[in-house]
């Protein structure tokens, strides 16, 4: 499992902020292997991707109660993310 201290305060955040302005809509799993990209991380790895998505998932549910982003079930069952 990667560090916890692994990322700068807010830093997954601004990254999955930036991919869904520039994607519009994303899936949190794709959100995760953008955020690996973004780290230097090694995608294939999937492990840690697991345990990206769980952190994505973390930030994107706490963004979503705020009112920043919504969700809607997209292909495969997978909810599709996007900024209001």
């Amino acid at each position: 499992m990667p560090p916890r201290k692994g990322a700068a305060e807010g830093e997954m955040t601004r990254i999955i902020f930036a991919a869904l302005r520039q994607h519009e809509r994303m899936t949190a799993p794709e959100l995760a292997v953008h955020t690996m990209a973004a780290h230097g991380m090694n995608t294939s790895d999937q492990g840690m991707r697991k345990t990206v998505t769980k952190r994505v998932m973390s930030i994107l549910r706490h963004h979503i109660g705020r009112g920043i982003l919504r969700s809607e079930h997209g292909p495969e069952g997978l909810l599709v993310w996007s900024v209001v």
